[in-house]
């Protein structure tokens, strides 16, 4: 049956921008391509328009498209693919037009952090003995993004920065101040870009390095995230203390803090050694000490006030004259400049010690800071000095900003953390002779390491190393050729990059790279063998096991007790979840309750232990890999799992997708502070959480029935083979989207392959299976053992079934049935597309009327019509790619053949805004 999905209605003003920025599109693929081929890209539009708008035959789509010649296609390809890149553009402008409209100033906006203390003060007892909720939660606040390079961007980052400058044309046009020829002006500069994006090549010829991937993060660390981090601040302190907000001393902790494992996840990735890590910690701290550095120049010109209007405090005198003393260069050119001004000779003298640590070099000698902590030191004692001169709006306001900035990101941005597989360290164990299946010998080598080997001291034994200190060995970006690859040493590389760990936080602070994270954890024997292999090295390090196999998640509570033993003393763990692999292995709904079960079970061992949870989720973008919304996930996680604390990882696309404009970013990050405090304040208000004991039953019948339809789709026999037949898999690999390879290992059967590429594959061919597939089957379970009615009252009730059937539907609304039946009928199994359709039909008939909808996501109808804009020129790049796929499977394929292939994965991509 055909999705019942809306028709598309969509605003006026996204409409219109949609409308101009197609028929700018238009003339520059006249100009670029030729007459003929804008004739064509418009009778190919028309046609897919009138067969998704009567139903009308598809047949023209597939005539036209078999009549094309590869430069044409390529054309083609490219005209689609912009336009969906054009068409993201104007939708995030238009998100941004309505949160600026919603915030009204009267009532806080939904999913604001305005919004979470509105409802704490509301839950606050009248009782003056009561404690305070609100400190209670801001107190326990954190709020941990981690970037990782998880291969699921597949625009290069020319595209993105053109785009950006598209953006900034079209912001210039927003004004109602722009006369006749300015207006002019702008039509000629967006234009102009959008000729630039035509002739920018879509696909990478080459793959990126590892440090390729760090820079391009440090791009959006620049562009908005930096800048971002004291407006996030401010908005809470703005919602505590409202017109006093910028006068009184916050009282806002730095909640704030990122992560990242680009350049130091080295799972199933050999480009990753302990060079590259070594250089990403020097990138990231180069990166932030600039930042830091500029910020505190700027404000330091804006402390224009004089002693006499604002007379300095004795301390700030004090410390003054010691610097001085210190480095007497450096305060000659400062009194020069700024004699009478003694808040902004002081900042202008640390913007002058920042890049002594930066660089070091300065004026004078040992100018460097020792540490960020003296930096804050520094900046406190001119806002404190501020205040006592009854200057308390300059010492709360961009000054402020600054202590902000620095207190979250430090001298080292992001803290950076190491992920490699178990059986990595196992075969680095073996090596210098130690059985790491033995848990007593791993013991004994905790107690007593044996000596590095000879060929590993380095640095050894560990020297103290100055933040400001060039590196004193060659941190040049290294990167391994395809055919390097195989014959990279990841076991050898575990002592060199631990040394290397040591050495980062000895320059920058522990904190700099303080995690290690296990890559399928099954048992202790994993975590002792990384404490065993740390010990060796010398290095101190958090150990986070990473689970993620159904099974593997059931087990772990067993496995931290283990580890607990192993610890005394132990307060604090932290535990990765799995989201990819887990959905792999068991399908969508059974890898959603695991989930959920296993977060439960983790939370009273961790209540009984009396231990402190940190549990990290790692989250894909897309919904088969616990993507989705970010502040519904944390609403929907068990009670006492947040605990006013949540880590998760951003990767890829959707780094870019919340973080690529600055609006969007202080919304991302609002909304999952937001819901991180809301999280906290039901913690402590609700009593229990039972749903999940009172329907086990019923939630165990809908799982089993869910796994058992999902492994046996992918159990199915020829089942690997009518994969790769009608989803682009193999070509997955060669669009070069990230340093790391699309397998841990070789082989051509589905459990070599990754979870990301296994996503973007199923989402390429219009299909999303790792997103919904065996829902519809264990959903209808559910309705056989206990009636309709009771999974609708589920879903009024419980958090987590409402945010698992939220995420079906969007899943389900990518997942197109007439463009999906097409490519599964070139397979050659119609028994397995029968079972997929029939799937898919049951899974989106139970969604909507457990839901009560209508049509799918009917309640976000934005989000519905959106989706629907884009299903005709899907339709075309999906033909378009269906006969290109023929072409570049043969033996006698070009790469010209091949490149059309990649540009329409590329504007697929785009279209679905999500790949893995």
């Amino acid at each position: 049956m055909e999705q019942r999905t809306p028709s598309v209605d969509l605003p006026e003003r996204l409409r219109g921008e949609i409308r101009h920025l197609g028929r700018l599109l238009g003339r520059v693929i006249a100009e670029e391509a030729g007459e003929r081929t804008y004739h064509l890209v418009e009778e190919l539009r028309r046609a897919a328009v009138a067969a998704r708008r009567d139903g009308a035959d598809r047949s023209p789509i597939d005539e036209l498209v078999a009549e094309l010649d590869v430069e044409t296609a390529e054309d083609v390809a490219k005209a689609f693919t912009i336009f969906f890149q054009l068409t993201n553009l104007a939708e995030q402008r238009v998100r941004i037009r309505e949160l600026r409209r919603r915030d009204d100033g009267v009532t806080p906006v939904e999913d604001s952090a305005a919004a979470s203390i509105a409802a704490i003060r509301r839950a606050q007892p009248i009782d003056d003995d009561a404690p305070d909720l609100l400190a209670d939660v801001l107190g326990k606040l954190e709020v941990h993004p981690v970037w990782t390079a998880h291969p699921t961007e597949a625009r290069r980052r020319a595209v993105v920065d053109s785009l950006r400058r598209i953006d900034a044309e079209l912001s210039r046009s927003d004004t109602d101040m722009l006369g006749h020829g300015q207006e002019a002006d702008v039509t000629r500069r967006l234009l102009e870009e959008i000729a630039i994006l035509w002739r920018t090549a879509q696909v990478r010829s080459s793959r990126p390095t590892p440090v390729d991937e760090v820079r391009k993060l440090m791009a959006v660390f620049d562009a908005t995230v930096f800048r971002v981090v004291p407006e996030v601040y401010r908005s809470v302190e703005r919602a505590m203390h409202g017109d006093a907000s910028g006068v009184a001393e916050p009282e806002v902790p730095p909640f704030l803090t990122f992560g990242s494992w680009v350049g130091g996840d080295r799972d199933g990735n050999p480009r990753v050694t302990s060079t590259v890590t070594a250089e990403t910690a020097a990138l990231m701290a180069d990166r932030v000490l600039r930042g830091l550095e500029n910020a505190t120049t700027r404000i330091a010109r804006t402390l224009s006030a004089t002693e006499e209007v604002t007379p300095p405090s004795p301390e700030l005198v004090e410390v003054l004259a010691d610097l001085d003393r210190r480095f007497p260069t450096c305060a000659t050119a400062q009194i020069m400049r700024a004699a009478r001004s003694p808040h902004r000779r002081l900042l202008s003298m640390a913007a002058e010690r920042l890049a002594a640590t930066r660089t070091g070099r300065g004026v004078d000698d040992d100018m460097a800071y020792a540490s960020p902590e003296e930096y804050t030191a520094d900046l406190r004692l001119v806002r404190d000095s501020l205040v006592r001169g009854n200057a308390a709006r300059l010492a709360h306001g961009e000054l402020q900003h600054l202590i902000w900035q620095a207190d979250t990101f430090g001298f080292h941005l992001a803290s950076l953390e190491v992920r490699q597989h178990t059986d990595v360290h196992a075969e680095a164990l073996r090596r210098l002779g130690i059985d790491p299946d033995d848990v007593d010998a791993l013991r004994a080598v905790v107690t007593d390491p044996p000596p590095l080997p000879d060929d590993l001291t380095w640095p050894s034994p560990p020297h103290p190393v100055a933040v400001a200190s060039a590196p004193h060995r060659d941190l040049s970006p290294t990167d391994l050729s395809a055919g390097e690859v195989a014959a990279a040493d990841p076991a050898g590389d575990v002592l060199p990059t631990m040394r290397t760990v040591a050495e980062i936080q000895q320059r920058f602070g522990r904190c700099a790279c303080e995690r290690w994270v296990i890559s399928f954890t099954t048992s202790l024997v994993d975590l002792l063998r990384v404490k065993a292999l740390a010990a060796i090295a010398g290095l101190d390090v958090q150990i986070v096991p990473l689970f993620e196999t159904r099974a593997d998640l059931d087990a772990a509570p067993a496995v931290l007790q283990e580890w607990l033993a192993e610890q005394p003393g132990t307060t604090h763990l932290e535990v990765m979840l799995g989201y990819s692999d887990s959905a792999k292995d068991a399908g969508f709904l059974a890898a959603n309750v695991a989930l959920h079960r296993a977060q439960r079970g983790l939370v009273a061992w961790a209540a009984e232990a009396g231990v402190e949870l940190t549990l990290f989720h790692g989250r894909g973008g897309a919904l088969g890999r616990g993507g989705g919304p970010t502040n519904r996930a944390v609403l929907a996680q068990p009670r006492g799992a947040v605990a006013g604390r949540f880590k998760v990882t951003e990767q890829g696309e959707v780094i870019n997708q919340r973080y690529g404009k600055r609006a969007l970013a202080v919304r991302h990050l609002e909304q999952v502070t937001s819901a991180t405090m809301r999280a906290k304040l039901d913690d402590l208000t609700t009593q229990s959480d039972t749903v999940m004991d009172d329907e086990a039953d019923l939630v165990a019948t809908m799982a089993k029935a869910s796994e058992e339809a999902w492994r046996d789709l992918v159990g199915a026999d020829g089942f690997p083979d009518f994969f790769r037949t009608v989803t682009p898999i193999d070509e997955i690999g060669a669009l070069q989207i990230g340093s790391r390879p699309s397998k841990r290992k070789t082989g051509n059967g589905l459990s070599s392959l990754r979870a990301i590429p296994w996503t973007f594959a199923w989402a390429q061919a219009r299909i999303n299976a790792p997103g919904w597939y065996g829902l519809g089957t264990g959903l209808q379970a559910g309705v056989d053992a206990r009636g309709l009615a009771e999974l609708q009252d589920l879903n009024r009730r419980w958090p987590f079934f409402a945010n698992l059937m939220e995420n079906a539907e969007m899943s389900l609304v990518k997942a197109d049935a007439t463009a999906a039946r097409v490519l599964l009928d070139a397979g050659g199994r119609p028994d397995l597309t029968e079972r997929i359709m029939d799937e898919l039909d049951r899974t989106t008939e139970l969604v909507l009327q457990i839901t009560g909808q209508r049509q799918l996501l009917e309640r976000r109808p934005t989000l519905a019509q959106a989706t629907a804009l884009r299903n005709p020129y899907l339709d075309v790049l999906g033909a378009v790619q269906q006969r290109w796929l023929r072409h570049s499977r043969r033996t006698d394929a070009t790469e010209d053949d091949q490149r059309v292939v990649m540009l329409t994965m590329n504007g697929i991509a785009a279209a679905l805004q999500n790949t893995g």
